[in-house]
This record gives structure tokens, C-alpha cells and sequence, in this order.
């Protein structure tokens, strides 16, 4: 009789409450998909910065006499603050985009739907800057090039590199590691830098090139943090240049994020708020339903005590389903939500593993004293 009364009414309720059930499973998982997204934002403020700088500074000029203006600007500042640069680079980069397919680089196409997905951001870096500051000198052979992937390896001994109208061949040398990496321009699209003996080796292959002159440097920990602050000042004052503090960044960090996090929080209030409702909702509207068919059992003799246990069964199997059913949703979004953050720069998937861990646990309790507060209100009404 235990398992008879909750399995009966469980069918009975599944078919006829099914909408409703589903309605609770979705709510649940928007609110674990929302509180996980916010929560690896949140917690993963230090990697996303470290992702989009390499450096504590970061700055591109386009011509000699800015650049030759700003590290006088510099030094000025670096004389006033006692401050000390370490990991300091300097170098020209030209920059442009490619098609990769195969061991083939194809130049100067236009971007479509249907190559977006070989599509490649193209840092090109004089050998002779790059050994300036590399720890460990480069040397290249006649038509060799060295390449280094932010993203995956590409696990090539040689490169077609091709235009519209010529195709050249260079051998490969893979690096493991990159000391001048700077800034990490997103996880949309694939980065590769390549270090060449001579930019025009490749010029007339890769074809117009965005040049800049980069300069970037790391500081001390002993400097006044008003240094970055009027450092960011002087640079605003000299024009349409490029640059990045990563104190700055850090500290405007809330500014970038700090509307996203808080929609997604209310988000997720308002989903609560829905779910328990919903959750309450059902349970008096089926408490009224269900009242005369335990009149029945009742005037059939089953006892008080019996009716209380089955009810409690019924109850949890069928508030269980929506839950696990939420829970096998989110995991399966993770990687959906893997995705948008990457675009974001936050790289670090144990981060949003773990929020995820932590949010469906503290959801499942609220979820399970929702229950146990609704289901009160269940028995007082079929009694």
C-alpha cells in the first residue's frame, strides 16, 4: 500500500501535469545558467585581464616622432616616481588577416560565412626586433619562418603562403613559447604570430599590412599606483594612439561588467521568485485535486501514517524529475557557455566548472526547502 498510493498517484500526476513540471525545469535552469554565468565572471576578473594583457603597459603609435614623444613622457614619469621597468619591449608589428586551409595560407580574401571558421589574425614581427628581447636568440634559415599559436598548435613542417596572383613555400619552426606576446585579441577568431627574417620577404605575398610600433613594459610593484593614472593622462593628451594599464583596466573592470552581472542577478531573483510561486501554485491547486481521492483511502482504512509516508514519496519523485532534469541541462550548457565567455577572454574552465558545482548545490538545497515548505501546505489541505 506504501508504494501503490504515491506510484498510482505519480503517473496520474505526470500525464496530467506535465506542462507544469517542465515549466519548474526551465526556470530552474535559467537560473543555474544565469547565477554560473555571473558567478565565472565574477570570479574570473584576474584571468580575463591577464588574457587581454601580457604586460602592465601596453602602447601602439604609427609614427617615429609619437613614439620618440611618448617615451620621452615616460621617462619623465619614470624619473618623478622612482619607478622601475622590467620585461621592457619594443617592436615593429604589422598585422593582418588571413585564410587558413591546410598547410595553405590564402591572403587577401574577403570573409564569408563558409571560411569564417579557417579565419586567422596574423601578427608579423621582424626577426631582428624579436631577438632584441627574446630570452633565447631566434635564428632562421633562408625561406624559414618561426610561427607561434595562441590557440592550438598547427603542426606544420611547412607553409603555402599564397595570393591571388603567387604562392611561396616556407619551412616551419614552431615555437613553444612567445616572450613578446602582448595582448590577446579575443577567442573569436585564431591568432598567429610569425617572426620573418625580413618583412619583405613576405610583403608582396602577404600584401597591405596595418604597421604599428609597439612599446610595452611591466612595473615594479614598489610604484605609486598614481603613476598609472598619470600615465594614462599623458597618454590621452597625445592623440589618437593606442594603449592599455592593466591597473586601469583592473580598476574599470566593475565599470565594463558591473551591468551585465547585476542583470544576470536579477534575472535570477525573478526566476526564483517565479519558480517558488510556480512550485506553491501547484502544490494548493493539486493539494484541492487530490483531497477527495484521500477521503477515499481513508474511508477504505488506510491509516493516517500511511497516507503522510506515501505523500512524502510522491511528493519527492515528482519534484526530483525537474531538478535532475535542470541539472543534466546545465551541464550540457556549460560548454555553451564556455563559448561566450571565451569572447570575453575568460579562458579558464575550472572556474566556471566549479561556479556551476557550487551554484547547483546551493540551489538544490533551496530547491529542497521549497519543496518541504509547499509540500506542508500540500498535507494540510488533503488532510
Amino acid at each position: 500500500m506504501e508504494n501503490f498510493i504515491p506510484t498510482s498517484n505519480l503517473l496520474f500526476r505526470m500525464s496530467k501535469n506535465g506542462i507544469s513540471l517542465a515549466n519548474i525545469c526551465i526556470l530552474s535552469t535559467l537560473i543555474l545558467l544565469a547565477l554560473t554565468t555571473a558567478s565565472s565572471v565574477f570570479f574570473g576578473k584576474e584571468t580575463m585581464i591577464d588574457n587581454r594583457l601580457n604586460r602592465d603597459v601596453y602602447i601602439e603609435t604609427n609614427s617615429e616622432n609619437e613614439t620618440a614623444s611618448i617615451k620621452e613622457s615616460i621617462n619623465i614619469l619614470k624619473e618623478e616616481y622612482q619607478a622601475t621597468f622590467v620585461n621592457y619591449a619594443e617592436y615593429d608589428e604589422f598585422t593582418t588577416d588571413a585564410i587558413l586551409k591546410e598547410d595553405v595560407m590564402y591572403f587577401g580574401l574577403t570573409l564569408t560565412p563558409e571560411n569564417i571558421s579557417n579565419h586567422w589574425a596574423i601578427s608579423i614581427i621582424p626577426l631582428e626586433d624579436y631577438n632584441n628581447y627574446a630570452p633565447e636568440k631566434l635564428s632562421l634559415e633562408e625561406n624559414e619562418i618561426a610561427i607561434y599559436s595562441l590557440s592550438n598548435s598547427l603542426n606544420l613542417s611547412t607553409l603555402k603562403m599564397q595570393n591571388q596572383a603567387l604562392q611561396k613555400e616556407f619551412k616551419i619552426l614552431e615555437l613553444d613559447s612567445f616572450y613578446i606576446k602582448e595582448r590577446i585579441q579575443g577567442y573569436l577568431f585564431r591568432h598567429l604570430y610569425i617572426v620573418v627574417d625580413s618583412i619583405n620577404e613576405i610583403n608582396e605575398i602577404v600584401g597591405s599590412t596595418e604597421e604599428s610600433h609597439v612599446i610595452s613594459f611591466d612595473v615594479t610593484e614598489e610604484v605609486d599606483t598614481e603613476f598609472f593614472y598619470s600615465l594614462d593622462d599623458t597618454l590621452k593628451s597625445k592623440g589618437t594612439i593606442f594603449y592599455e594599464i592593466k591597473k586601469i583596466v583592473s580598476d574599470e573592470w566593475i565599470m565594463y561588467f558591473g551591468g551585465g552581472l547585476i542583470l544576470l542577478i536579477f534575472m535570477s531573483l525573478l526566476f526564483m521568485m517565479t519558480f517558488i510561486l510556480t512550485l506553491y501554485f501547484k502544490q494548493i491547486s493539486e493539494g484541492y485535486e487530490d483531497a477527495k481521492r484521500y477521503d477515499i483511502y481513508r474511508k477504505l482504512g488506510v491509516s493516517e501514517k500511511i497516507i503522510k509516508k506515501s505523500t512524502n514519496k510522491q511528493m519527492l519523485r515528482i519534484f526530483s524529475i525537474p531538478l535532475l532534469g535542470a541539472l543534466l541541462h546545465g551541464i550540457f550548457s556549460l560548454f555553451l557557455i564556455r563559448r561566450i565567455l571565451l569572447a570575453f577572454r575568460m579562458s579558464n574552465f575550472m572556474i566556471i566548472l566549479n561556479s556551476f558545482l557550487v551554484i547547483a548545490f546551493i540551489f538544490a538545497v533551496v530547491y529542497y526547502i521549497s519543496y518541504k515548505l509547499t509540500s506542508r501546505v500540500y498535507y494540510r489541505i488533503i488532510s
